[in-house]
């Protein structure tokens, strides 16, 4: 598992399973407030439609 450009790598068992569960957690950390951000707007959205009628 290699993050980035590849040239840094872990080469034992341990660091492939933490690199692993980085790379997990660091995509959860990206993708949940996303998808706050993105609800909340589309809450928005919704709410100046239901006013314009």
């Amino acid at each position: 598992a290699t993050i980035g450009y590849g040239d840094k790598c872990p080469s034992t068992y341990i660091g492939k399973m933490i690199t692993s569960c980085l790379c997990i957690c660091g995509v959860a950390f990206w993708t949940l407030p996303s998808g706050i951000i993105g609800s909340g707007f589309a809450l928005k959205v919704e709410q100046k439609k239901r006013e314009k009628q």
